[in-house]
């Protein structure tokens, strides 16, 4: 209902019961009764009037989980998050990301930091502001001696050296230091009730009376609510009454950073860890979507692990892993004897499942079967599934094959065997010496390739998307005498993909594949890799043989240690997959 006192303003309907304030009424007929009366009443007298003042301390320092947790709230996911931390760390403009610690240290001068940020945009008018004022940081609840917490070290990047994600991280680590070292908000509350001819309405206002953090750290809400002055035993207009009719939904998904606050609540994973476990869900199939949700593939393999090895899906298995690792370090406990209790743990659990194996297999093999079931085959009334073949496509099959050859993959082979190969131009291996030639040609299982019209005796291939229309355009590449190809997905697209050159199109994402590998090292972001790249370092093997002293005299901001332990990374992960 709308309350009214020269202006009008929100309140809702709720009633006591033993002592609490209800809002919703279950029964329909209850609620109409409730909406009848109200609308029959006209006006409300107010009953009573609250008003309270609040005092909103500035946030804690940043620790890991309360980063990637405010970094998810700018759209920046757990995994981005942290490799662009990593690259502001690396290039010096940020402290180290991975810490449980929210208290700065001794050695922090928090006065000589702000001051660094004066007479640079966008910082430097909040910076002046702050030392204008008492300069007393915040502490949370956790300190340790390894790394402080996250903070801005007083080199400042410019504007546009920056990607805008790293930007927006950069902003956010700075925003946060200003924060902890501003003054309070204030606020003042306001609630009042008033009495419709029996029935209760209430309405809640809040006033910010000193901005004090939020002028420097805006991604803390700030929003008011403003109510009129009113008084107690004065009557205000009724009207605009009605009912918000809803249905009790399921809770809400956890975002990414909300799971990781949530590992971190219940010691699973480390500060350096969660961010990577979440990631690796994504990898593997088992989450998909922003927020994370389970695919059917998890759903089966949780399922067949609760049914023959619990223990893996139990939470304090992990949590006590982890705490045992802390106990380590903290020299509570020897490395002998956590590593004895754990093999012990873990050869139990592979018991389980090797004693399982068949049955696990069997139960995975029939939930997924189920979940790709479209329906009975019209040939034979076996179930038509949604199958992977071989080269990794998917396809629709009759479960009763070879029996039952019913399925699109039919329609495909038909299809490739009655479509005539497209000429482009002449083979690079075997051009000049057989007359051989490149051809756009489509294969029984649905792909597509550039490939030589004299296969199998010449096998130079080169892949094309599978989606849309190949068109050949009159542009040619001058290294390799082709035409530049273009994908069009539809005949109102006029946004086609250009391919340009297959050859050079080919090369160019080899070098992405090599320049990616590199930059799935931690600490390696774009701008890193670019630099390496600049000094020689394209890939993973090139990186393996590199000297690290000579490649840290030409890669600025990166030193020697920080190379041997990428490559002795390289190395580890080499011999594991051997």
């Amino acid at each position: 209902a709308d309350l009214r006192d020269g202006e009008a303003f929100e309140a809702q309907y709720f009633y006591r019961e033993d002592g609490t304030e209800n809002e919703r009424v279950w029964n329909e007929a209850d609620a109409e009764a409730t909406l009848e009366d109200l609308r029959a009443a006209e006006t409300a007298v107010v009953d009573s009037v609250t008003r309270r003042q609040r005092t909103d301390a500035p946030p804690a320092p940043f620790d890991t989980t309360a980063y990637i947790s405010a970094a998810g709230s700018l759209g920046l996911s757990a995994q981005k998050a942290m490799s662009v931390a990593e690259e502001l760390y690396t290039a010096g403009y940020i402290t180290y990301p991975r810490t449980d610690n929210t208290v700065y240290p001794d050695d922090l001068d928090p006065e000589a930091l702000l001051e660094s940020f004066v007479s640079h945009h966008p910082f430097g008018e909040d910076a002046e502001g702050l030392l204008d004022g008492d300069v007393e940081p915040t502490a949370g609840d956790e300190e340790t001696t390894d790394h402080p917490p996250i903070h801005p070290t007083g080199e400042i990047p410019p504007r546009s050296e920056l990607s805008e994600d790293e930007w927006t991280a950069y902003e956010l680590v700075v925003r946060r230091f200003f924060a902890t070292v501003a003054d309070p908000a204030e606020w003042a509350h306001l609630k009042l009730v008033a009495d419709a001819d029996g029935r209760l309405l209430k309405a809640n206002g809040k006033r910010l009376l000193e901005a004090g953090y939020h002028d420097v750290y805006p991604y803390a809400s700030s929003s008011e609510n403003h109510l009129p002055a009113v008084e107690e035993g004065e009557r205000l207009g009724l009207e605009d009454v009605r009912i918000e009719a809803k249905q009790t939904q399921p809770p809400r998904r956890r975002g990414q950073s909300r799971l990781i606050e949530e590992m971190s609540a219940r010691g699973l994973g480390t500060k350096s860890t969660r961010h990577n476990s979440l990631q690796k869900l994504y990898d593997r199939g088992y989450v998909e979507g922003d927020p994370p949700r389970p695919t059917k593939l998890a759903m089966a393999v949780v399922e067949a692990a609760e049914k023959f090895a619990d223990h893996i899906v139990d939470e304090e298995m992990t949590a006590q892993l982890e705490a045992d690792m802390r106990a380590i370090a903290d020299g509570e406990k020897g490395l002998e004897e956590v590593t004895d209790e754990s093999r012990e743990m873990l050869a139990a659990i592979f018991e389980e499942l090797h004693d399982s194996r068949e049955a696990v297999g069997e139960h995975l093999k029939e939930s997924m079967k189920a979940d790709r079931t479209l329906g009975p085959c019209p040939d034979c009334g076996e179930d038509l599934l949604v199958r992977r073949s071989r080269q990794g496509s998917y396809f629709v099959g009759c479960d009763g094959f070879p029996d039952c050859v019913h399925g699109c993959p039919r329609c495909e082979a038909e299809a490739a065997d009655e479509a005539a190969d497209r000429v482009i131009g002449a083979c690079p291996d075997c051009g000049s010496e057989h007359g051989g030639e490149l051809a756009i040609k489509r294969l029984r299982n649905g792909s597509r390739l550039v490939g030589g019209t004299r296969y199998p005796d010449c096998e130079y291939s080169l892949p094309l998307p599978r989606r849309g229309d190949v068109e050949v355009t009159e542009e040619t590449c001058d290294e390799h005498d082709l035409p530049h190809l273009q994908v069009v997905d539809g005949e109102d697209d006029d946004d086609p993909w250009e391919l340009g050159c297959p050859i050079c199109n080919y090369s160019e994402y080899e070098k992405r594949q090599a320049a990616s590998e590199v930059e799935d090292l931690d600490g390696v972001g774009e701008k890193t890799a670019d630099k390496l790249a600049a000094a020689g370092i394209e890939s993973i093997e090139d990186l393996r043989g590199a000297d690290a002293e000579s490649v840290a005299s030409e890669v600025q901001g990166v030193s020697a240690d920080r190379i041997r332990e990428w490559q002795a990374k390289v190395d580890i992960e080499a011999t594991a997959g051997s």
